[in-house]
């Protein structure tokens, strides 16, 4: 289809380069992450030197107009830098916790 923008399936291209990158799909990942936040409080309690309450979240939020699962793309070899091999994307945790010091 020559009015078409997607170009055909090929290892080599009209020019006879092997294997040449496209930039078809890239797209910018520029994004704002925030990655830990903790909240806590102390108090004295009668018995104790020092109690501590908070919470906690790990891989909060991330603001993004990436398309991807992850716009953090891991490198994993020099060939293939910034390319996205669809991993999960980072899991969410939260947690609670108690300190008591005696």
């Amino acid at each position: 289809n020559t009015g078409s923008d997607i170009p055909r399936v090929t290892v080599i291209d009209a020019n006879g380069n092997m294997s040449r990158p496209s930039d078809l799909f890239l797209e910018k990942a520029s994004y704002l992450r925030l990655k830990s936040l903790q909240l806590g409080y102390r108090f004295k309690v009668k018995g104790f030197n020092m109690v501590r309450a908070y919470v906690g979240a790990s891989n909060v939020f991330t603001i993004t107009k990436y398309t991807g699962y992850d716009p953090g793309v891991v490198n994993y070899s020099s060939f293939a830098r910034g390319v996205d091999r669809g991993l999960y994307p980072l899991s969410r945790s939260v947690f609670a916790g108690l300190n008591i010091e005696f």
